[in-house]
């Protein structure tokens, strides 16, 4: 019994270890849903996309960055929904994975998501608004640009 155990033991502890990698490095798919879209005057500032969220995941932009845009939307629910919104370029796709991260958990837990997006290469010259599953997900505020590709 001892010999299985020495043997059974370390094949537990590496496949455990190569499943924690596997879905660690993974990046997952968002379902997302369009809850709004309007013609916006400055869709051309280099600002691509950001999420608004609960406020007790700190995030770095507000509602009142919109307004700032001149979007009247207003029926945000943050206890329910994270909010997705792209300038001038419609949603394809949005990723994230444990591996990019802003802040963790205890050295190890994902905290705050980078966000990967895939926008429409065309610019409509519209602001648009997405909700989806309640998370701390944003694009990386220093480079804005960065993680957003387009088809």
């Amino acid at each position: 019994m001892k010999k299985a155990l020495f043997f059974i033991i370390p094949i537990v502890v590496i496949v455990v270890l190569i499943t924690g990698v596997i879905f660690y490095n993974k990046d997952y798919n968002l379902d997302y849903t369009l809850v709004y879209y309007e013609t916006c005057d400055n869709t051309d500032d280099n600002t691509y996309w950001f999420s608004l969220r609960d406020e007790k995941y700190n995030g770095f932009f507000t509602e009142e960055y919109l307004r700032n845009y001149g979007v009247k939307f207003s029926d945000f629910d943050y206890e329910n929904y994270t909010y997705i919104v792209t300038f001038g370029h419609e949603l394809k796709g949005i990723t994230y994975s444990p591996k990019k991260t802003k802040n963790r958990v205890m050295f190890v837990f994902p905290k705050q998501y980078i966000g990967k997006v895939v926008l429409c290469k065309e610019n409509t010259g519209k602001v648009y608004i997405y909700r989806v599953k309640k998370m701390d997900i944003d694009c990386d505020y220093h480079e804005r640009d960065k993680n957003v590709s387009f088809e």
